[in-house]
């Protein structure tokens, strides 16, 4: 049954521990100046990171809010 309300869900990324070498592999990355070996490490990292935050959020991570 539709209520029609509407809702926001939001979460918390700085609660997430991220790899320190993330931070070194984004610009590479993005900007395709990485190595083929940095661009696949970081969309490894990236994608633990994601899967992290989808299977297994910490407490109070996710805010949902009720819109008016």
């Amino acid at each position: 049954m539709d209520t029609k309300r509407k809702i926001e869900i939001s979460y918390c990324n700085y609660m997430l521990p991220a790899n320190p070498k993330m931070g070194e592999l984004m610009p590479l990355a993005v900007t395709g100046k990485g190595t083929d070996a940095e661009i696949k490490e970081f969309g490894e990292l990236w994608h633990d990171r994601i899967k992290a935050v989808l299977m297994n959020p910490l407490e109070g991570m996710f805010v949902i809010k009720e819109l008016k």
